[in-house]
């Protein structure tokens, strides 16, 4: 088997695992009604990166669903995020650099969306990104959401043709927020971007002695910090030509093994608590030895008895899927391992007998050329309920045989404990 199939074999059942898996990807939230009515439930929502044309509530995370635009709702709450139903201007023109607009003039179209609120409150700020990856900002006067205009453009002059920009958006806040004059300052040299308009606004707040109702969390990755115990299940295989037929011929039994180690499953920001990188820092080991018989030209019989072990630590990198199923979160793990060994037991015994007449024992080393590191193809999946998830993983790895007439290969089955300390 070789690594690319092994490539191969983790990738497909690991599509197969989030295809399964990704039919249930709902997480709590609410709808407003037409009506004005808050009704709990689940959203599910398929646009992760960009604000949604249309999501999917559920009663309760079994049913269907049902498809939900912002001409549906007034608006929906998931995951501490506000979002609001409206009808606004959303600019037309290209935003990438290389492909600006010669023209200053806007060119924009009305449309219903859903805005993200970021600040609520007396002044009140809206953000929108568009299926194109495009940032719009509103402010709410009255029922009314007003585009704050900016537009970047390709200017010519003099046969040299330059950036240019529309920034327009600066006096419109100048007007919105004018109870702080103060904030002119501020606002001359703000920029169209996240951060730097709701520090505009808290700053008005701030200025006003005033109070937001709403202000959207910055998006923070999510560290939980765990301690994992269980056991491990070791296959150690060889293959090669026949000068290492005392371990390509040999069926080495299975090693059961004490596994520990801690792991640090980082939560990936607006990705609704979906995805997460999973490291592990892990103690692993395996011992497991067998015999090989065989007859010599001269018709001596050759008895190999090798003895192989490896003690490792593993720094496992994985990509997990969490998905909800009730009072349990479900949850895949794919990625990659890298060990190093701290500790092995490498001997090769030869017995050569003829009758009643045995030659010295030899020692010798089972392989000669064994290398430090291994690497391996990760794959598990598991459950959480509170601060406790069991795993079952399976991992590839190459083994420790550095010869290119000898492969070496260790299929490990893991089945373990993890407590969340933090």
């Amino acid at each position: 088997m070789n690594k690319a199939y092994l490539l191969f074999l983790v990738i497909f059942l690991s599509g197969i695992t989030i295809a399964t898996f990704s039919k249930n990807t709902a997480v709590p939230g609410y709808i407003i009604t037409l009506s004005n009515d808050t009704v709990e439930g689940f959203i599910d929502i398929k646009e992760k990166n960009i604000n949604p044309n249309r999501i999917i509530f559920k009663n309760n995370n079994s049913d269907k669903g049902k498809y939900y635009s912002p001409a549906n709702i007034l608006g929906y709450g998931v995951s501490d995020e506000i979002y609001k139903s409206a009808i606004v201007k959303v600019e037309q023109s290209p935003y990438n650099p290389l492909e600006l607009s010669p023209f200053s003039e806007l060119e924009y179209l009305s449309d219903t969306v859903f805005l993200q609120a970021l600040i609520i409150g007396k002044k009140e700020l809206y953000y929108l990104q568009d299926a194109k990856g495009k940032e719009h900002f509103y402010i709410k006067i009255g029922s009314d959401y007003e585009w704050l205009i900016y537009k970047q453009y390709r200017k010519q002059s003099n046969n040299k043709t330059f950036l240019a920009t529309n920034n327009k958006f600066i006096g419109q806040l100048i007007l919105y927020l004018n109870e702080c004059t103060s904030l002119n300052s501020i606002l001359s040299a703000s920029t169209y971007d996240k951060n730097s308009l709701i520090n505009v606004f808290n700053e008005y707040y701030e200025c006003t002695n005033s109070k937001q109702e709403y202000v959207v969390k910055k998006p923070k990755v999510k560290i939980k910090l765990s301690v994992l115990a269980g056991v491990s299940l070791t296959k150690l295989k060889f293959g090669g030509n026949s000068e290492f037929d005392y371990l390509t011929n040999t069926d080495f039994p299975t090693s059961l093994d004490f596994i520990g180690g801690i792991s640090a499953d980082l939560f990936l920001p607006r990705k609704l608590g979906r995805w997460s990188i999973n490291n592990e820092l892990t103690l692993t080991s395996y011992s497991t030895g067998a015999s090989y018989k065989k007859l010599t030209p001269e018709n001596w019989q050759l008895t190999t008895e090798s003895d192989i072990a490896f003690t490792y630590i593993k720094l496992n990198n994985m990509l997990r899927g969490n998905f909800p199923a009730g009072v349990f979160k479900l949850f895949f793990d794919v990625g990659f391992s890298n060990g190093i060994s701290i500790h092995s037991t490498n001997i090769k015994k030869e017995t050569i007998e003829q009758g009643a007449t045995t030659l010295p024992v030899v020692y010798d080393k089972a392989i000669d050329k064994t290398r430090l590191y291994e690497q391996s193809l990760l794959f598990g999946f598991g459950s959480h309920i509170k601060k406790f998830s069991a795993t079952i993983r399976f991992e590839i790895g190459n083994g420790m045989s550095s010869y290119s007439n000898l492969t070496s290969r260790t299929n490990r089955y893991y089945i373990f404990l993890s407590y969340r300390i933090i």
